[in-house]
């Protein structure tokens, strides 16, 4: 589909949906099966979803997920979920998403849930936020 661009902000130029690929962002070179990522973006509002399983690793990097399909303009305009995880963490789960970089970083207990805590777990997660 083409855009049809509009000079008036109240009128809905701007509608993609596809699938997308996470990666690893934490630095560790892991390679991070996508059991099938999708996003929806309308307009500024991006949401996706992501479905991944982490590898067997021992690394204490802090969990990273990188390769979204669109870049996040303010921090403080994204929310998440999980949705399913095999991860059973000790406190809820908190989601982090940076700006300009668009990584995914996964809090728990106050602390940054490290790749090591997700070795061989699969985790479903839903975000929303805002692209530039």
């Amino acid at each position: 589909a083409t855009q049809s661009a509009s000079s008036d902000a109240n009128t809905l130029d701007d509608y993609e949906e596809g699938n997308w690929t996470p990666t690893d962002g934490s630095g560790a070179g892991l390679s991070i099966t996508n059991n099938g990522s999708k996003y929806t973006k309308v307009g500024r509002l991006v949401v996706v979803t992501l479905d991944v399983t982490y590898p067997v690793t021992a690394n204490t990097s802090a969990v990273s997920l990188a390769g979204f399909p669109f870049v996040s303009a303010l921090l403080s305009d994204s929310a998440g979920s999980v949705a399913y995880t095999d991860y059973v963490p000790a406190a809820p789960i908190f989601l982090q998403l940076g700006t300009s970089t668009s990584t995914l970083r996964i809090l728990s207990a106050g602390a940054f849930v490290t790749n090591a805590a997700l070795s061989t777990n699969r985790i479903q997660i839903t975000a929303s936020y805002f692209t530039t």
